[in-house]
């Protein structure tokens, strides 16, 4: 069993940040796991994980990132690094406030995994350990490099411009209709040049 709750705070730049937090029932936590999660995404996909995390003991810290989700922000939108990874910053700052005495941990998914893997080489102190999973290190697009360049090249000259639906999540059993009728769930995104690059060792 596990309680739930919501929070937010604003982000540098002032965007509201929505927070899901599942706590062990009966408040015994071990320590804090905080979540980045993949692209496109939103925090209500985590509940299973977060019963897996809380199940062991763990508080799952989950905001939504910038644009996604319940966080403010153009949809989709991913801007500069830095502002990224003060957003994480932001994550770290709440979850420690909020858990003080506990270590925390950085858990990401799909992109979520190469940015906390970039904030772990960056941005070290205070972080008791960073977990990822499918994290894109290597994948297709390095076959494809005129994909590569265009993305390069778009992301430079007009970060906000909105791609095409050029991916997919697989929907059914893995979204509910009443998640995707929400809106949360995004089909075009914007911005990513720069993670892509990492995933690409470029």
């Amino acid at each position: 069993m596990m309680k739930e709750l919501e929070t937010s705070w604003k982000s540098g730049d002032g965007l509201r940040i929505h927070a899901r937090i599942w706590e062990p029932e009966g408040g015994d936590c071990r320590g804090v796991v905080v979540l980045v999660h993949g692209i496109g995404e939103h925090t209500g996909r985590y509940f299973h994980v977060a019963e897996a995390f809380t199940g062991k003991g763990l508080v799952f810290f989950a905001p939504d990132m910038r644009g996604h989700g319940l966080s403010e922000g153009k949809r989709g939108h991913l801007p500069a690094e830095e502002t990224i990874l003060s957003d994480i910053d932001g994550y770290m700052e709440n979850a420690r406030e909020r858990y003080s005495g506990l270590p925390v941990f950085l858990y990401g998914h799909s992109l979520g995994g190469i940015l906390v893997l970039y904030y772990g080489l960056m941005r070290r102190d205070g972080l008791t350990g960073v977990i990822c999973t499918s994290p894109g290190l290597r994948n297709a697009l390095q076959e494809q490099p005129a994909k590569v360049m265009a993305a390069r090249v778009l992301g430079t000259l007009f970060p906000g411009v909105t791609s095409p639906r050029v991916w997919t999540l697989r929907p059914s059993a893995v979204i509910p209709k009443s998640w995707r009728a929400t809106g949360w769930i995004l089909w075009s995104m914007t911005g990513c040049h720069w993670a892509l690059e990492r995933s690409c060792w470029g």
